[in-house]
């Protein structure tokens, strides 16, 4: 047969005894309860009171050292801002300047190519020239130049060689003559520019003749009447 175990039992809730003390006043009974009150901790509220206000003034002091970095920053952005400024004008300025050498450089580079090719118009026009005036001058050499030489004494040694040649040359046939410098002094060619080809041609025919006629005296200063010795 088993065994049943018989359960514990359970312990009675203690209950709080509360003295009573009844007194009569009167026609009515009050019931006067005397409580034990515990003492109040003002030590620890004291405490934290005390370390609230270090947390304030912490708070405070780190606000004010935030707000004192803030406006130090702000100041260096600003600084910086004004620099950029600065910095961006600069550049503008820089950059108009650049601009403007730019297209002055170009107009320089213009006029150059322009010049160039006013050059080379110039040296073509100076080649048919002298190719023009090789058509229609004659160089004669070997006639020592005087210290006060003129266009008139020239023209006069040549109407001379005209007249040794036997062909007089007017003055009207003759455009231009001239000495051409040299290093030496004493030996200057004179230059002589005809009006026409036929007058050059004629002038240079009349002279072989009279050097082929003459070969033992063929022209030279002496026809001219210049002193010293001759010179073909």
């Amino acid at each position: 047969m088993p065994l049943m175990k018989t359960p514990p039992s359970s312990p009675s809730p203690k209950k709080t005894s509360r003295s009573m003390v009844a007194s009569d006043t009167g026609n009515e009974d009050y019931g006067n309860i005397s409580c034990s009150t515990r003492p109040r901790k003002t030590s620890q509220n004291d405490g934290l009171n005390n370390g609230m206000a270090d947390i304030i003034k912490i708070i405070a002091d780190l606000k004010a050292e935030q707000n004192e970095r803030l406006d130090s920053l702000q100041a260096t952005i600003d600084g910086i801002r004004k620099q950029n400024d600065g910095i961006i004008q600069s550049v503008e300025h820089l950059s108009n300047e650049y601009k403007e050498l730019k297209n002055k450089l170009e107009d320089m580079e213009k006029d150059r190519r322009d010049n160039l090719e006013y050059i080379k118009l110039l040296e073509n026009k100076i080649d048919h020239l002298e190719k023009s005036q090789k058509c229609t001058s004659v160089e004669i050499r070997n006639i020592p130049p005087n210290r006060k030489e003129s266009k008139q004494d020239l023209l006069n040694l040549v109407n001379k060689i005209g007249t040794t040649i036997n062909l007089p040359i007017p003055t009207e046939g003759i455009r231009d003559l001239y000495r051409i410098n040299t290093k030496t002094e004493d030996n200057k060619p004179i230059i002589v520019d005809f009006t026409s080809v036929i007058t050059k041609e004629r002038v240079l025919e009349h002279s072989k003749k009279f050097n082929n006629q003459h070969k033992n005296n063929k022209l030279n200063s002496t026809h001219l009447h210049i002193s010293g010795p001759s010179k073909n």
